[in-house]
């Protein structure tokens, strides 16, 4: 059997936490098959070298994990419209099998650089067509850096707008929101009160109250603030 890798080892004393919960019903939980017969950081990144001509950065090695993708649907059991889903993609997903939504709504620009996006993190349960993304242009050899940007895609108001997080940042408040429904805005420049459905911002907020008495050992503090300001 493989060794988890120190992110998945992360993620599984996530979802420990978060299933032992009584404030939390977890409604799915998968760890898809692993890729590349579950071969380290190593192996994979030097595949994707000199297969596909793509060199990322090393630090992305230590948030390699070699599940397909690991993913979990929850809601809260005071009230079940609230909750979260978590649906990281494995490296190599996103960055051979890459794939974004295709919105022609969007202003000329925006539908532009659909093209260099490639979806680390969704919500299949939810159907909701939002998705995060990092930005990877096609040209090829194409070396990665940790610095490349992340976007957030809300398909139900067809907005499109680039986070303040890496993509070590983003796996970083993945794990921390657990997916909260809506947790990217928290890093986006975006007016809740204006752009954002009232569900959709009551339920972040209720989410946000809640967390820090699931996950009693991390600081939520600083997402508070974040969402204050956005208001």
């Amino acid at each position: 059997m493989m060794s988890l890798t120190p992110f998945q080892e992360r993620y599984d004393r996530v979802l420990e936490q978060l299933v032992a919960s009584p404030l939390v019903s977890v409604e799915h939980q998968e760890s898809r098959e692993d890729v590349h017969g579950g071969a380290g950081a190593d192996v994979v990144f030097a595949k994707l070298a000199d297969n596909h001509g793509l060199h990322l950065d090393d630090a992305f090695r230590g948030l390699y994990f070699t599940s397909g993708q690991l993913h979990v649907v929850w809601r809260l059991t005071a009230d079940s419209t609230r909750g979260g889903e978590l649906c990281l993609q494995n490296l190599t997903e996103w960055a051979v099998k890459g794939w974004f939504p295709d919105d022609w709504t969007l202003p000329p620009e925006e539908y532009a650089a659909l093209a260099d996006l490639y979806t680390i993190d969704y919500e299949p349960h939810a159907g909701s067509g939002s998705v995060a993304a990092i930005s990877v242009p096609e040209a090829r050899p194409l070396s990665v850096g940790m610095d490349s940007a992340i976007w957030y895609y809300d398909a139900g108001d067809h907005w499109l707008g680039q986070m303040d997080v890496d993509y070590a940042g983003y796996l970083e408040a993945a794990l921390l929101t657990v997916g909260a429904h809506g947790w990217q805005y928290l890093f986006t420049d975006v007016n809740l009160r204006g752009e954002v459905p009232y569900s959709g911002v009551a339920g972040l907020e209720h989410c946000l109250t809640v967390l820090p008495e699931i996950f009693p050992g991390h600081d939520y503090e600083p997402l508070r603030r974040r969402f204050d300001a956005r208001l």
